[in-house]
């Protein structure tokens, strides 16, 4: 294949085993001076598939919470491990543990292997929203208000019950019976 009078040559084509020579032809007008290259043997590498996976059942942890992400495939020259953009890790390593997250954030591989290629993958990962102890915001409407319900809530206070009604319109003390819980109605 001549790629006609070029110094740099970019074929796509190329399979690993193949091998490739190049010549090389000076002042053609003049008589020309040929040289023609030993043949160099080239190895394609493909691109990693990149898989990430985090130690956490569907991705989620409470803010703050120790979290082990997983880089594949394994034996690639390099991982680097982004949080919301921001690189963290990058090395031989296939694992990151982060207590960093502590709001919604994405969490990304970018996977080199030997050749320079790169592929990447994203984990989003959630973070339970905590409330203040002793706090129960119950939401009805879906705008995050803590609006009140017309049933009763039930809060546990040492060996006594609490019914309190939704909205908050009155408190009502309840004794527990041993091994049953009383009859709250709604």
């Amino acid at each position: 294949m001549d790629p006609g009078d070029v110094l740099v040559y970019s074929p796509t084509n190329l399979t690993t085993g193949q091998a490739v020579r190049y010549t090389v032809t000076t002042n053609a007008a003049a008589g020309s001076c040929v040289f023609t290259s030993a043949p160099i043997t080239i190895t394609v590498l493909d691109p990693p598939v990149a898989t990430l996976t985090s130690d956490k059942s569907v991705d989620s942890i409470c803010s703050g919470d120790s979290i082990i992400f997983t880089a594949g495939p394994a034996g690639q020259a390099n991982y680097e491990f982004f949080i919301a953009g921001v690189s963290k890790q990058s090395g031989a390593a296939t694992t990151f543990t982060t207590t960093e997250i502590t709001q919604d954030r994405a969490v990304r591989v970018v996977v080199t292997n030997a050749g320079g290629c790169t592929d990447d993958d994203t984990v989003s990962v959630q973070v339970a929203d905590a409330t203040v102890p002793g706090f129960i915001a119950i939401d009805t409407t879906g705008d995050n208000s803590g609006d009140a319900i017309t049933k009763f809530l039930v809060v546990v206070l040492g060996k006594k019950l609490l019914k309190v009604k939704m909205p908050l319109e009155e408190l009502e003390l309840v004794e527990k019976v041993p091994n049953k819980w009383a009859n709250l109605g709604s």
